[in-house]
């Protein structure tokens, strides 16, 4: 499941990173970019602790 999650969250981060650097000088994009790759790494961070919960889980049935 955890797989699923960040295949797309992945692609999503790459792609803002790449149109942070293909227009540095639009304050605008730039912006809008800051606020997705931090809403990624707040998914990520989620994602993370699901998949520990997963690890620990596993072992406790």
């Amino acid at each position: 499941m955890i797989h699923e999650l960040n295949t797309p969250l992945f692609i999503i981060i790459g792609r803002a990173e790449l149109l942070q650097n293909e227009r540095p000088d639009d304050p605008v994009v730039q912006e809008h970019l800051t606020i997705i790759l931090a809403q990624a790494e707040r998914l990520q961070e989620i994602i993370e602790g699901l998949r520990d919960e997963e690890r620990g889980g596993a072992g406790n049935s």
